[in-house]
């Protein structure tokens, strides 16, 4: 997304996008893939003190005391981009901070980003900490090899036979209708045909 402020600062957000920031100082744009710290009033650094940040549980409260001693100076209110999502920070992270009496607004990185380019547009002592999630790596998939043409019909004919009834099943069943008795019957019944013949 393309940001516009409403007038000409030190550094304007000029758009944004998931895990990126790209920011323009001095006719000049640079593009960030990691959390950072922006003031109106020329701070611009990655926030990574005292370790980095790629996801909010990695927050800590000494990254939020850090916020306190940059070399902006006393901030009128420091803008928190929380992410993808509104996630509000824990109250002890916010000692720091209210000790020295500066106000802390939470909201989405995308929100923080349209917030400080319109305060600082205004000419407000103003600093967005912004958090940019590290893109989760994608799960590895396991493929399975393709069973070969002829296993493949192979299976599949055994499981037709399995479904039916047995070769030998079938056979000796048909084989039971012809029993010695039909066979008497049959032949009984030729001999009545031979005997009208010759009294014909």
């Amino acid at each position: 997304m393309k940001l516009h402020a409403d007038s000409s600062t030190t550094q304007t957000i000029r758009g944004h996008g998931p895990g990126w920031i790209s920011v323009e100082s001095g006719g000049q744009m640079t593009r960030y893939t990691h959390s950072l710290v922006l003031g109106s009033r020329g701070l611009c650094r990655e926030w990574n003190d005292p370790t980095e940040i790629g996801h909010f549980d990695d927050l800590q409260a000494a990254h939020f005391a850090w916020l306190a001693q940059t070399e902006a100076g006393r901030p009128e209110l420091i803008l928190f981009g929380s992410g993808s999502r509104l996630r509000f920070p824990r109250p002890p992270w916010l000692r720091a901070l209210a000790d020295l009496r500066i106000g802390v607004e939470t909201m989405d990185t995308a929100a923080a980003c349209r917030t400080y380019n319109i305060l600082a547009g205004e000419g407000r002592h103003v600093v967005a900490a912004l958090l940019l999630e590290t893109p989760a790596p994608p799960l590895a998939r396991r493929v399975e090899p393709a069973p070969p043409l002829l296993a493949h019909i192979r299976t599949r004919q055994s499981g037709r036979r399995a479904c039916n009834t047995p070769s030998g099943a079938r056979s000796s069943r048909f084989r039971s209708k012809i029993t010695p008795s039909s066979r008497a019957i049959r032949g009984h019944s030729c001999r009545t045909r031979r005997t009208r013949r010759a009294f014909a």
